[in-house]
This record gives C-alpha cells, sequence and structure tokens, in this order.
C-alpha cells in the first residue's frame, strides 16, 4: 500500500491548504512526528516534502525547527526538501493564512519550492540583497539538490 507523508502535521485533504494544526511539544514529539522519524530513520528517502499547513501559526515550509533541527539534526536526513505544489503561490494555497515565504524556505533548508515562479525568484533575490538570508544558505540548498542529482545518475549509469 503506497503512503503519502507530508512534513508535517497534515493528513488531510479537506482544507489542508487553509489549516493551521495546534500542537503541543509532546503531542509533536510523541505522536507525530514519532511516525516521520521512523521512515526517514530505516529507509533513508531521498526526498521530503513540506506540506501545505501551518504548524502552530507558522507554515511547515518555513519552520527551522522542523526541517534542520529535528529532520537533518536528529534523524540524520540526508537528502533534499521541496515544499508542496504551489505552497508559496496565493493561486494554490487558497487558505486565510495565506502562502509560506519563498526566502524564508530557504534560510530555513528547504532546497526546492516548487513549482517556482518569478516572484519566488524576486523574493529570494530581495532576501539576499537586504542580508534576510545569506548565499551560503542559498548553496546549501542547491548543494543537496546536485548531490542528489549526481546520486541518481550514478544509479542510472549501473542500471
Amino acid at each position: 500500500m503506497s503512503r503519502e507523508f507530508y512534513f508535517c502535521c497534515n493528513k488531510q485533504e479537506t482544507n489542508r491548504f487553509g489549516s493551521n494544526s495546534i500542537v503541543s511539544e509532546r503531542a509533536l514529539r510523541e505522536i507525530y512526528l514519532k511516525e516521520f522519524g521512523i521512515y526517514v530513520k530505516e529507509s533513508a528517502p531521498g526526498s521530503v516534502m513540506t506540506s501545505y499547513n501551518l504548524l502552530n501559526g507558522i507554515h511547515t515550509a518555513n519552520r527551522k525547527d522542523i526541517l534542520d533541527d529535528v529532520l537533518r539534526g536528529e534523524w540524520g536526513f540526508q537528502g533534499f526538501v521541496m515544499t508542496d505544489w504551489g505552497t508559496t503561490g496565493d493561486a494554490f494555497n487558497m487558505g486565510r493564512h495565506g502562502a509560506s515565504s519563498s526566502d524564508m524556505s530557504i534560510r530555513v533548508g528547504n532546497d526546492i519550492i516548487m513549482p517556482g515562479n518569478k516572484k519566488d525568484v524576486e523574493q529570494i533575490l530581495d532576501g539576499l540583497a537586504t542580508g534576510w538570508i545569506d548565499r551560503s544558505d542559498l548553496e546549501l540548498c542547491a548543494g543537496r539538490v546536485l548531490a542528489m542529482s549526481k546520486s541518481l545518475s550514478r544509479v542510472i549509469q549501473n542500471e
């Protein structure tokens, strides 16, 4: 059976663009993150997709604590992180909370913004110009995508 995991706290289809999952730290750790942590540690996926929802008032695509601290730090995730399709675009993100921030996504380690658009590029370039994000933030994200690309290329060549 195929299972879809959105990182994190959003397994619903109804209002998935506009939900704000209010979860205590204990419930987050003991219930919601536990299943995902087992999956990441045991299967070593190449990529993870953040969910549309807010988690305690902040878009999951903009949360350093779950992306960098938990996913990469505690669980040792080596792949790249991407946003769900259109999470930074208001047209897709129909909820009352609006879209996630492209520059913040890069700052916290969300490597690919799907599908990406002119507004995302402008927001990231503005973030670089103002110092909100560092070039090193962007290089880390690009490096993880390139590493996965090289890894996939080796797999394809060996088939």
